[in-house]
């Protein structure tokens, strides 16, 4: 599949859009269908670690992921594997105005061809579906879930 990529601006610092960004466990306030998310190496998250979801992407779907870019209040960066699906994901940080804007992009591939040919089939509902979950991303860092 094609990166799938995006912008938004909210109302927060990049030190605090960053740190929520990075603890795994902020995701189930923002991502749609995700049950756990979770390092499995040592806290806090830097270059290196790993960790674990579970989602329901066309059904229950678990796997791992390993940070591969990291640099403090700028980028995270990773890989990931699951049952169905494999790929990269990113986030760039940037300040501006008074808060900062954050670069998304993310691509998958899909497992078996009866996945190939779901996520062909689906790809434009996911660009909506991810769109959604970085709205929701947005209210989230805007309305009080940074603690």
């Amino acid at each position: 599949m094609p990166a799938l990529q995006g912008s938004i601006v909210v109302s927060q610092p990049p030190s605090v859009v960053f740190a929520f960004l990075r603890d795994p466990k902020n995701n189930l306030k923002w991502e749609t269908g995700l049950e756990v998310s979770e390092l499995t190496s040592p806290a806090p998250m830097t270059q290196g670690s790993t960790g674990r979801r579970v989602d329901k992407i066309m059904g229950r779907n678990e796997g791992t992921w390993k940070v591969t870019e990291f640099e403090q209040d700028k980028v995270i960066g990773m890989t990931f594997d699951s049952q169905k699906l494999n790929g990269w994901g990113r986030w760039r940080l940037a300040q501006e105005g008074a808060g900062t804007r954050i670069d998304y992009e993310f691509s998958a591939g899909a497992k078996g061809l009866l996945g190939k040919v779901m996520t062909f089939l689906f790809q434009p509902m996911m660009k909506g579906a991810v769109a959604k979950d970085y709205r929701k991303l947005k209210a989230a860092l805007e309305n009080g879930a940074v603690k």
